[in-house]
Formats: C-alpha cells, sequence, structure tokens
C-alpha cells in the first residue's frame, strides 16, 4: 500500500487488472521479455523471483532501478494460488552495488599492476595469493603456479636461510616491519636482492586474520646504489685530494696528505710515492706509508722495478696476484708478504712526473674501475706536483729576479771592469751552484777572448792561469758560444766535440752551462760555470744565466765607458796640469829671463870692464881691486843662471846618447847613504828594488840632470816614509818612448798637496825644504821633451812616472872644441843700444889687433854694413828699433857668407833650433869675459873659411 500511495495509486485501480495495467505507467513499456518476466517466471517455476527494472525517464533523463520479487502464493494442493509482489526503488542501491563492483575491479587491476611484489598469507602464515609482480620477482614462468603457494612461508628453507622467520611470527601477530633489505634464493634458484615490508590484516574484533607481504627487487637498485655510494666515495676522495693538493704549497705535506686519503679509499696496506727527478733519469721515493725506510728502495732508475717501468712506459699496472708474477716487485719493496699490487704514473700536461703505488696483504678482486680511478688520483696528483714545482720555480724566479735586481744594481756601482768580472762570479753564486766561473770578455779587435775571471778553490781548476784560458774566437766551447751567440749547456765536457783540453789541468768528469755575454746585439764576451760531475746543469740555469750576463754586460760596458771616461779625464788633467805648470813655470822663466837680461847687460860691463883694467893694471891693490869686482860679477852672474836653471829655461846644454838604467844605478848609489845608513841610524829598514827592462836604443839626455831628477825622487821618496818602506823602481819600453817608476810604501799625498808637487818653492818639509827639487825636476823632463806626473792616495803611498822619448844623435860625444885666440885680423862689426856694451867690446877687439867698426841700433849698422864688408858682426837681440833677429835678416840677404854673432842677455834661453833658422852662427851671453869674446872670433873666422870653400867646390 505504501508502494501504492507513493505513486498515487488507489486501490480500486489495481484491484482486478493486470500487472501490465497496472505498472504499465511505471514500466511502460515493460522491459522484462515475456520469457523472463518475474510473474511468468513465478507461474512457471513455482519459485519467489527477483528481478530489477531499470527505468529512464523521457522527460528529465532521470535513471531509476526497480526491484520486484515475486513470490508464489500456494493453496493447500500446491497450486499458485497468488502471487505476492513486492516492489522496491533500488535506484541508491543498485548504483552502490556497482560502485562497489568497480572498487573491487579496480582493486584486482591496481593489485596485478602494482610495480612491487605482492604476497598475501592467511593467518596460519600459508602463502595463499601472489600478484603478477611476485611471480617475476621469483622467477616464475607466465601461466604456471609459483611454488610457494600452499606452503607456510616460516618452513620454507630460502626463506629461513634469510634469518627473517621471526619477523614474519611476529607479523603474523600483529606487529608490521618496512624496508628490509635482504639477500635471497627463491624455489626456481633465481637469486636477488629483495626490500620487504610487511603489513598484518585484521578482522572486525582485531584480532589479527593474516598478512600483507610488499616485496620489492632491488638488485640492479642496490647495485646502482653501491656503485653510486662508490663514485660517490670516489668523488668525495677525489674533491678531498683535489682540495689537499690545491692548498697545500707543501709538496711533502701534500703527497702524505694524499696518500692518507689514497689507502683509505682503496684499502690499501701500504703504500708510497716517487717522483722524478729534473733530467728524467731516477725515481726517488718522495713518501711512503706503513714501509719501513729499510724495507723499500728509496731510489729507482727508470725502467727498474715496476714503479720504473710504470714511469718508462706511463701505462698503469694492476698485478691481481703477486707471487710467482713479478719476481722483480721486490726491488721496491722487501720482506712484505703482500698479494696484489696497484701502480699509477703521475702525470700532468702528459709527462710523467712520477708514480704513485698501492700494495695489498690480500688478494683483491680488482677491475678496470678501481685502476681508473687511482688513475685519475694520479693525474690529481700530477698536476699537484707540478703545480707545487711551478710555484716553486715562479717563487724561485721572484727570488732569483730579485736577486738579480739587486745585484745589477751592485754592479752598476762597480766603475772597474775586472772588479766587476770578480763580482759577477760572487753573485751568481747566489742562486746557481758550481764549482768554477770564468768570465771572458773579447779584445779590441774582437777575435781573442780575454780570460778577466777565473780560478776556484776546487783542486781540479787551480792550476788555470791567464795564458792557458785565453783562447780565440770559435776555439772550445766557449769560443764556439761566443762565435755562434747562443748559450748552451754541456752535459759531458771532456766528452763533448767542440771541446778544448787545457794543457796541464787533469781529465775529469765535468758539466758546463756557457752563456754569451750580449750587448748592443754583439757579443762583448762570455760566462761560464763549470761543475764537476756529469749533467749537474739544466736548462733552467741557462736562461737564469742568460738573464745574468746580459745584465752583468751591461754593467761591463758601463764600467769600460767610465774607465774610458777616467783614462780620458786624467789624460786631460794631467795634460791641464802640466799646462798649468807650464805655463806656471814659462812666466817664472820669462819673469826671470827679464830680471836675467837686464842684471846681465850690467854685469857684462862690470865684468868686461873689469878683466880689460887688470890687463892693464900694474898696482897689486889695484889688481886685488879689479878682481874682487871680476868675482862679484861672475857671482852675479851665477845667481843668474841659477835663476835660469830652476825653470829649466836653458838651452844651451848638448843632450848625448843616455842609458838611462845605468842612471837609475848611479842614483840609487849615490842616495845610498841616505836610505840606508842613515835609515839605520834611526832603527828604520828602507829598501830599494829595482826592476830594470831591457832598453835599445839608448835615449838622449842630460846624464847629470836626469840624476839630479832621479835623486830628487828618491830623496822624496825617503822622506814620505819616517817609519822606513820599500821603493820600487821599474823602466820599460811603452812605443816610442822609455816609461820609469818610482813606487814608494810612504804616506802618501792628499789631493791639495798633489795639485802643488810641481810648484817652485812648494814644500811640506818645512824649514829644511828649498820647494825647488821637483820643479827643478819638472823643468828638465820637460826639456828632454818627456812627461812627469804622479799617482797618489793618502795611506798608500806613491808613484811617480817619467816618459822620455826616444831620440837619434848623430854624434856620440859632447866635448867642446878648444877655440884658439884668433889667428889673423878680422874686420868687426859691433851693433848695439848699450854704449857701455859698444865700449867695451870695442876696446877689447882692439886690444887684440882687431879692425872694429861700431853702431848705436840696428839701422845705423845696416847702413855702415851696406857700405864695406865685415868677417865678422857682433849684434844684440833686444834693440829697440830693430830687433837682432830683424837685423841679421838683413844683413843675411846683403852677403850670406858673413858670420853674425848674437849677443843677448837672455843667456841660454834661446832656442838652438831657432839661431840656426833665422842666420845666427855664434851665440855671446852675457856677461861675457874678453877670452870667451875672442875665442867667438876666432870661431868665427874659420866658420867663414868653411863656407867660402863650399861656395868655391860648388861653383867648380
Amino acid at each position: 500500500m505504501r508502494f501504492l500511495k507513493r505513486r498515487k495509486l488507489f486501490r480500486e485501480q489495481v484491484i482486478d487488472k493486470y500487472c501490465y495495467e497496472v505498472f504499465h505507467s511505471l514500466c511502460s513499456p515493460c522491459d522484462f521479455p515475456d520469457e523472463i518476466c518475474p510473474l511468468k517466471e513465478v507461474l512457471k517455476t513455482s519459485q519467489t523471483v527477483r528481478a530489477i527494472h531499470f527505468q529512464k525517464s523521457q522527460k528529465s533523463d532521470r535513471e531509476r532501478y526497480t526491484e520486484i520479487t515475486a513470490s508464489p502464493i500456494k493453496d493447500e494442493k500446491g497450486s499458485i494460488k497468488e502471487i505476492a509482489v513486492i516492489i522496491k526503488d533500488v535506484t541508491e542501491k543498485k548504483k552502490t552495488l556497482e560502485q562497489i563492483k568497480y572498487l573491487k575491479d579496480f582493486n584486482q587491476e591496481i593489485v596485478d599492476k602494482l610495480p612491487i611484489g605482492l604476497v598475501r598469507l592467511d593467518d596460519k602464515g600459508t602463502i595463499i595469493y601472489e600478484n603478477p609482480k611476485m611471480k617475476e620477482i621469483l622467477g616464475v614462468r607466465e601461466g604456471k603456479k609459483p611454488k610457494g603457494i600452499g606452503q607456510k612461508i616460516t618452513e620454507i628453507p630460502n626463506v629461513v636461510q634469510t634469518g627473517i622467520v621471526k619477523t614474519l611470527i611476529r607479523l603474523l601477530s600483529g606487529e608490521p616491519f618496512g624496508d628490509l633489505v635482504l639477500p635471497y634464493t627463491s624455489l626456481e634458484g633465481k637469486k636477488a636482492i629483495l626490500s620487504v615490508s610487511g603489513v598484518p590484516l585484521f578482522e572486525k574484533d582485531g584480532k589479527a586474520n593474516g598478512a600483507l607481504l610488499l616485496i620489492e627487487d632491488i638488485s640492479e637498485q642496490k647495485k646502482a646504489g653501491t656503485e653510486l655510494l662508490r663514485r660517490n666515495k670516489e668523488l668525495l676522495a677525489l674533491n678531498i685530494i683535489s682540495t689537499v693538493t690545491a692548498q697545500s704549497l707543501d709538496l711533502e705535506e701534500c703527497l702524505k696528505n694524499t696518500l692518507d686519503r689514497v689507502l683509505e679509499i682503496m684499502e690499501g696496506d701500504c703504500g708510497g710515492i716517487y717522483l722524478l727527478d729534473d733530467r728524467k733519469l731516477e725515481l726517488s721515493l718522495a713518501v711512503k706509508k706503513n714501509i719501513s725506510s729499510s724495507l723499500v728502495k728509496k731510489s729507482l732508475k727508470l725502467g727498474e722495478g715496476i714503479c720504473g717501468e710504470i714511469a718508462k712506459s706511463g701505462n698503469p699496472r694492476l698485478i691481481r696476484e703477486i707471487k710467482g708474477v713479478y719476481k722483480s716487485f721486490a726491488l721496491e719493496i722487501k720482506g712484505k708478504k703482500l698479494c696484489s699490487f696497484m701502480g699509477v704514473p703521475l702525470k700532468s700536461k702528459n709527462e710523467v712526473l712520477g708514480v704513485l703505488f698501492v700494495a695489498f696483504k690480500k688478494i683483491k678482486d680488482f677491475g678496470q674501475k678501481e685502476l681508473d680511478l687511482l688513475t685519475n688520483i694520479g693525474n690529481h696528483i700530477g698536476i699537484a706536483v707540478e703545480n707545487v714545482r711551478l710555484y716553486k720555480e715562479a717563487e724561485n724566479w721572484i727570488s732569483q729576479l730579485d736577486t738579480i735586481r739587486k745585484i745589477t744594481n751592485r754592479l752598476n756601482k762597480i766603475s772597474n771592469v775586472r772588479t766587476i768580472a770578480s763580482s759577477i762570479a760572487e753573485e751568481i753564486r747566489k742562486v746557481i751552484e758550481f764549482d768554477n766561473c770564468r768570465v771572458f770578455l773579447l779584445d779590441e779587435s774582437g777575435q781573442n777572448l780575454i780570460p778577466v775571471t777565473f780560478g776556484s778553490e776546487v783542486e781540479e781548476y787551480r792550476g788555470e792561469t791567464e795564458e792557458l784560458l785565453r783562447m780565440k774566437l770559435g776555439e772550445g766551447i766557449t769560443g764556439w758560444v761566443a762565435e755562434s751567440g747562443v748559450g748552451k749547456v754541456i752535459d759531458d765536457v771532456e766528452r763533448h766535440p767542440k771541446a778544448r783540453h787545457i794543457p796541464g789541468t787533469p781529465f775529469i768528469d765535468e758539466s758546463m752551462v756557457a752563456v754569451p755575454m750580449i750587448y748592443e746585439e754583439k757579443v762583448r764576451g762570455v760566462i761560464t760555470l763549470s761543475k764537476l760531475g756529469l749533467k749537474q746543469f739544466n736548462h733552467s740555469h741557462l736562461g737564469l744565466l742568460n738573464i745574468l750576463a746580459n745584465e752583468a754586460i751591461g754593467a761591463v760596458e758601463n764600467a769600460k765607458l767610465f774607465e774610458d771616461l777616467k783614462r780620458a779625464y786624467s789624460k786631460l788633467k794631467t795634460t791641464q796640469d802640466q799646462l798649468i805648470q807650464s805655463e806656471k813655470l814659462n812666466a817664472l822663466g820669462e819673469m826671470a829671463g827679464g830680471v836675467a837680461h837686464d842684471f846681465n847687460n850690467v854685469l857684462g860691463a862690470i865684468l868686461g870692464r873689469a878683466q880689460l883694467m887688470q890687463l892693464s893694471a900694474s898696482d897689486p891693490k889695484i889688481k886685488k881691486g879689479l878682481s874682487l869686482i871680476e868675482q862679484a860679477a861672475v857671482d852675479g852672474a851665477e845667481t843668474v843662471r841659477r835663476i835660469q836653471e830652476f825653470t829649466r829655461v836653458r838651452t844651451d846644454e848638448a843632450f848625448v846618447r843616455v842609458n838611462i838604467n845605468e842612471i837609475i844605478k848611479q842614483s840609487v848609489e849615490m842616495t845610498k847613504h841616505k836610505w840606508k845608513d842613515q835609515a839605520q841610524e834611526k832603527g828604520i829598514v828602507i829598501e830599494i828594488k829595482t826592476d830594470l827592462g831591457k832598453l835599445d836604443p839608448i835615449v838622449a839626455g842630460n846624464p847629470s840632470e836626469l840624476r839630479e831628477t832621479f835623486t830628487n825622487i828618491i830623496f822624496n821618496a825617503i822622506d814620505f816614509m819616517p817609519k822606513g818602506g820599500r821603493i820600487k823602481i821599474s823602466t820599460k819600453r811603452k812605443g816610442n818612448s822609455v816609461l820609469l817608476s818610482f813606487a814608494d810604501t810612504g804616506v802618501g799625498m792628499s789631493e791639495a798637496v798633489k795639485r802643488k808637487v810641481f810648484d817652485p818653492f812648494f814644500t811640506t818639509k818645512g824649514p829644511k825644504g828649498t820647494g825647488l827639487g821637483m820643479s827643478v825636476a819638472y823643468g828638465i823632463i820637460i826639456r828632454h821633451g818627456g812627461k812627469i806626473y804622479l799617482e797618489s792616495e793618502e795611506g798608500k803611498g806613491t808613484t811617480f812616472y817619467i816618459q822620455i822619448p826616444i831620440k837619434k844623435l848623430l854624434s856620440t860625444t859632447s866635448q867642446k872644441e878648444s877655440i884658439a885666440l884668433p889667428p889673423q885680423k878680422a874686420k868687426i862689426l859691433i851693433i848695439d843700444d848699450e854704449p857701455a856694451i859698444i865700449d867695451l867690446l870695442k876696446e877689447i877687439f882692439e886690444l887684440h889687433d882687431q879692425e872694429v867698426a861700431t853702431a848705436l841700433g840696428g839701422k845705423e849698422g845696416i847702413e855702415k854694413f851696406k857700405k864695406e864688408s865685415f868677417d865678422v858682426v857682433f849684434t844684440d837681440l833686444s834693440m829697440p828699433e830693430m830687433s837682432g833677429w830683424e837685423v841679421v835678416r838683413v844683413l843675411k840677404e846683403l852677403d850670406p857668407h858673413a858670420i853674425m854673432v848674437m849677443i843677448t842677455g837672455w843667456g841660454t834661453q834661446i832656442n838652438p833650433e831657432r839661431l840656426e833658422e833665422e842666420g845666427i852662427d855664434l851665440i855671446v851671453a852675457k856677461p861675457f869675459e874678453v877670452k870667451k869674446v875672442l875665442e867667438t872670433v876666432s870661431k868665427g873666422i874659420k866658420l867663414k873659411k868653411e863656407k867660402l870653400k863650399e861656395k868655391n867646390l860648388s861653383q867648380v
């Protein structure tokens, strides 16, 4: 009735009607075919029938499910009397059931497609279900039933072996577990690594009712994880090694830390690192660990042992079992029971720098991956070694360049070439080790190498001398370098084809580095470094020495320029000093000459008149007085001579051939009383040594004057050695001159004293000195056409140098001819501006029967000469209207054969060469003696006869 009410049907509408008539509005059209209609089915089967009717509204598209349950009502006979129909709207229920079915089907699909294995256990632990993935994990072929289905999981032997039984029991009692990793071999024999999680199942009352096992095959993941862990470990290790090698500049510390990390990564028992030396010939053990020093070789030649082979080939080595395979392994390590070995080269830029090795006490099943890892580590170490070496090298270069800068600064402050050369060796030793350093400089011709520095404390090099080392361009290794202009490293000098063995020196194993000294693109010299032993130098030494050589030659050339300038300045200074000295003496000479001229005129008249008066006087008292006057005049003339003498302007004395060495010996002997006898009395020792060279030819000079000069110098040296000392006198030929040196070890002179040494009247001896000794010596040497100069320094002695030119003499005698009184009467003309002189000469000649004419001045004399001829003409030099030179020139033109006699108060100052050039035949100096005047007339008559004879012969 509720159904009818909900559908708004009344009783009268349904009673006595067919069902389709009642439900046509509900089930129109009827969805049940006749053969399955519930009512018909009930009538047919006499059983209750339940059917679901689906209806979709055409108006609203609403879906509706109606459940119809038809049950027969039978009578007593069992026949169907009525049919009871129950109608329910089951739309929501139908949809819920369909959803449940869908979810069930969906869940099964999910379970079937799960990427992990699923096992269902009942409450007793029996396996009742395995999803397809589980079958795949266990290796069960498709379509076949797993062997574990129906078995209690806790009793399967393969499960028991995993040790998981207790965990499974606790799972069945309701205790879950997760992510249990274990190796497992299935009943089908498949090995795998499984990750297992257990989830218990419960009933509504909370009672455990079986369990689910979630199983994942993580074999590949495990392998990948293991590999990942290994790679992470390797990368971590490499990162640590890279950090250590990058941060540490201490190579030993870096290698030690790296070796510790390598042994940790590779799980090695011991190991070490060998490094190649600079020559790439030998390995040296740099660091080691867990090996006694007595059990490992500290050095290996290239190719020796396993590590030597690795270094030589550049290839890594993996030896899984040492015993019976590599007998030579004992070369590296002794006394260790080692089974496996790995060794790799240390490389940087594909160049082997050393070897890293790791050894194991157990046999290791290593493969290429482990070898590659160690090789990678070796490369990192190689880069670290190279970086440290480069840093050290850069640090050394910076230090060396700074040292070179300092060396250059020091060398540039030295102004002596040989001192620089010696300093070069000292400075090079600060940056390069050597046993011998030689510095050669090319001479001015550029063809000869002159050693300026050589020698060593090493025994093998002590026999070297400048003469032995001197060589020509291109000769020997040194000459070859100088000729080519290219530096060389010589590993074995004696066996080198360019080597030149020095006579007298031993044959030795020797290395050399030689570089040219280049300045302004020209080779100026060579520096060579030698060291005992082979292959002691490398290209780093060559590069460094090249820099030093280029810096050094700059200093050498600067020193040469300085020395040249110094010599030029010294020469200029000497010339200037000599010029000043000469001018000073010339000025004094001119002054002395003027004084002498005036005095000689006065004294001439006095002396001549006194001598004439003595000839006619008979009174003894008068004669005595005249004699005193004569002597006074002579003394006055001597005083004038002395004034001329100290300036050494005299030119009247003739030079003779002089043996300088003999003069030196005489001077030493003449001064012996002072340097030996007087010195011994004072308790001091003065020694004179001579080094007299062979002098040929003999010079021209005045022996007495030279002797006086030499004795003056010796006496000065003695005075400057108050505590004794040594004087060394040397002579040698220098070009066209003879060079003398007088070197003493006295107190020396200051610059102020040196400048005044040759000044007249300058002395440092106090009252006992006249100050004329050295000025007289100066005048003597200048008159000989030579030079005199000195070198001196306070506290270091003084050296006087005398240079005298060599001159040839036509005559070897200096004896004067004896002149007799005039043999015949001569016709004489006297020309002078002093009446007293004219009267004196006229009286002298007339007393000796000579024909005399006089003229007061040059012009009058010329007029008289034109009117008549004269045999001899006496003319004064200094006259107001015309000088004697002018008078002589005019008279010689009138009569070339007339004898011209010059009368002068200038004494001996007139140059004989000028007298000859001007036509002066003879000279009479004032004051003159009667005898000298008469001798001059006789000499003039004889000379005129010779001239006339030559004239007649030329005419024939």
